[in-house]
């Protein structure tokens, strides 16, 4: 239930951190633990109790309801319950008009609110968050942060921000 941000400079590590933290790299040294229990990249015991939301949302071709759906796919989750929590992530953000919109004609707002929605219709325990609105105009990053305040902090258990921004 924390909101916990870890700021730093530009090569610092933080996006190392992150990466770790996401189970996608093993570490040098030590043992990454949750709940107590050691992970190891790829851990399928933290599927879909971690997500994260990356600098530069990465997205998968289609459309964004696809890409919202994509994790809750991987989970095996059925589909009446796959459309239902879709539907709910995509309203979360305000995307219903984008739903059915290929991504690859989003703004880059549009497309890290995509990711965010990727990431929250699958209720994790932790939401892990690196530079989220680094890349994002003034505006797309007001929106982000009033997004991440509105919907994620209500529906995720605790959320890491990796950032170089103290403010």
């Amino acid at each position: 239930g924390e909101l916990l941000a870890i700021v730093g400079p530009n090569g610092a590590g933080k996006s190392t951190l992150f990466r770790l933290l996401l189970l996608l790299e093993r570490p040098d040294a030590g043992t990454i633990r949750l709940d107590g229990v050691a992970m190891r990249p790829r851990d399928a015991r933290a599927r879909g109790r971690i997500a994260g939301v990356f600098q530069r949302p990465v997205l998968f071709g289609g459309t964004v309801e696809d890409n919202v759906a994509y994790g809750l796919r991987a989970l095996g989750v059925g589909r009446d319950e796959l459309r239902r929590r879709t539907a709910t992530a995509i309203s979360w953000l305000g995307l219903e008009p984008l739903a059915r919109a290929a991504v690859h004609g989003l703004s880059g707002g549009e497309a890290q609110r995509v990711a965010l929605a990727r990431a929250l219709v699958l209720r994790p325990d932790v939401l892990l968050l690196d530079e989220p609105t680094a890349n994002l105009d003034v505006v797309a990053r007001r929106r982000f942060r009033q997004d991440l305040e509105r919907v994620a902090v209500s529906r995720v258990g605790s959320i890491l921000l990796i950032t170089h921004d103290a403010a």
